[in-house]
């Protein structure tokens, strides 16, 4: 039996940037044209491991990350009841995501795999800590 690979880390740093799109700036009366483009960097690292050969095996992730995003754009009801972007000041975001997947021969040269992911994802508003809002949530 050949294992496929070792465990290996993970890591990587990112310069980030969104523009807002049509729907952000033009929807149906919603929309704001003057918003600004959002801007981050983000950072994650992480572990992987896959035991078993090519064919038939288990693999298994683990990874934490975390961004700090400055004019975030977020949607959020206003008190019209309608939905409406606004930017951000400032947004800390942080999770980690975990993945487990086992690989078994099927017949006739066939494969088979079931993947489970887990996700756990903590937005919070950093903009000014006088407001109400201030680390609060986010909505997704």
């Amino acid at each position: 039996m050949r294992l496929v690979g070792p465990v290996r880390i993970k890591a990587s740093a990112r310069r980030a940037f969104r523009a807002p799109t049509f729907n952000d700036r033009f929807w149906g009366g919603a929309g704001d044209p003057d918003l600004r483009p959002e801007r981050a960097w983000t950072l994650d690292a992480g572990l992987m491991m896959a035991v078993g050969t090519p064919d038939a095996g288990v693999d298994a992730e683990i990874t934490r990350f975390g961004s700090a995003v400055r004019d975030q754009i977020v949607w959020r009801p206003g008190t019209d009841t309608v939905w409406r972007p606004a930017n951000v000041g400032r947004v800390r975001t942080d999770g980690w995501e975990a993945s487990l997947g086992v690989r078994a021969p099927l017949a006739l040269g066939a494969s088979a795999r079931l993947d489970a992911v887990a996700t756990r994802t903590d937005a919070r508003d950093q903009s000014d800590p006088a407001s109400a809002t201030y680390d609060q949530p986010l909505l997704y």
